[in-house]
């Protein structure tokens, strides 16, 4: 699932209400899912760290494997919406992030 956000500079009015539209910059905020069902073995990035596409975001243990579930491209993570040690479920939404 993609969201938009917009985004602006400090240009405001006095209320805070207004922008001006040419200070605005559309960022689009991306689910990151897994591919697969098990156990977060850690959290291989941190709220506001910036990734590269295939970075692992966090690393999945399933079926005694070590899966990375890997950035889509590149961005900002924004949310870890998961813990070590929490049981995931194949589709799961893990982390989302702007890019």
């Amino acid at each position: 699932m993609q969201n938009v956000l917009w985004c602006c500079s400090s240009d405001r009015t006095a209320a805070g209400a207004e922008f001006k539209s040419e200070n605005l910059e559309k960022m689009a905020i991306i689910d990151i899912k897994t591919d697969v069902t098990g156990v977060v073995l850690r959290i291989d990035t941190q709220m506001g760290q910036t990734i590269e596409e295939d970075d692992a975001v966090i690393t999945v243990e399933s079926m005694k494997m070590h899966i990375p579930v890997p950035a889509p491209q590149d961005g900002k993570v924004i949310e870890i919406l998961v813990a070590e040690g929490e049981v995931i479920s194949e589709g799961q939404v893990v982390a989302k992030f702007e890019a």
